[in-house]
């Protein structure tokens, strides 16, 4: 146990690199610099519901899943392509326990810095707006939204050396376009799921609640369906490692 201990907080430093993080952090402050400069004299409705167009369709939509693209690329992918990963995977560390280790310490980072943008947000609503009733659904839905998001980049960062024009393509074509052009398709993109956590434990105005298209509001389904998104990612990269060991031993 030791062993991942210490493996989590290494691979944690060093995603949380002071170079990387300054301008993720930057990029995660910019909601909250448009909801202080553009509701600054709305009145507390009308914060409101830009605090949930600025939360759903920016932070989780686009904001969060840069973050998990940026650190879940550096997660197994830069290991591997260093030759550092021939090291990680040694014996007696179990590669489902090495994966866990790894996916974990990158949730964390994106909550770490995602997480941030987030407060900075938070606290410029409610600060505009007067009231402060969106912390717990806003929080759990950037959960759902670092756990699914860095279930799905970590094996895209192992795989491919592509993966940040590759995960740019699925956020902003994907989620952003196609799944906004045909409803059909919003049940596959992870921030309407992460959102639907949101409105679920939030009322939010009608135009944020469009964002969603075709999917239902609820905390059990936006759940289940991040785990299982993660689940499966980390199935995916055992798999692909116990492979990499058939391979070196041939």
């Amino acid at each position: 146990m030791s062993v991942y201990r210490t493996l989590f907080g290494l691979t944690l430093r060093r995603l949380l690199a002071r170079r990387r993080a300054v301008g993720l952090i930057v990029l995660g402050a910019l909601p909250a610099a448009v909801m202080a400069t553009v509701g600054r004299n709305m009145a507390t409705p009308d914060a409101v519901a830009l605090y949930d167009d600025l939360f759903g369709p920016v932070t989780l939509a686009a904001v969060v899943p840069v973050i998990a693209l940026v650190y879940s690329a550096a997660a197994l992918g830069q290991d591997r392509r260093s030759g550092i990963i021939a090291y990680l995977v040694l014996k007696p560390i179990a590669r489902t326990g090495l994966v866990l280790v790894v996916v974990l310490a990158t949730v964390a980072a994106v909550m770490v810095v995602g997480g941030m943008g987030w407060l900075t947000l938070w606290v410029a609503g409610g600060l505009i707006a007067q009231t402060w009733p969106t912390a717990l659904p806003s929080l759990v839905a950037l959960v759902v939204a670092a756990v699914a998001y860095s279930g799905v980049f970590v094996p895209l960062g192992y795989l491919t050396g592509r993966a940040t024009l590759a995960g740019l393509a699925y956020i902003f074509i994907w989620e952003r376009i196609l799944a906004a052009a045909i409803p059909a398709l919003s049940p596959a993109s992870l921030s309407r799921t992460a959102f639907s956590a949101y409105v679920a434990l939030h009322d939010t105005s009608p135009g944020a609640a469009e964002f969603l298209g075709n999917v239902r509001p609820g905390l059990g389904g936006a759940a289940s369906k991040s785990v299982v998104v993660a689940v499966v990612g980390v199935a995916l990269l055992v798999v692909l490692l116990v492979r990499r060991d058939i391979a070196v031993s041939q």
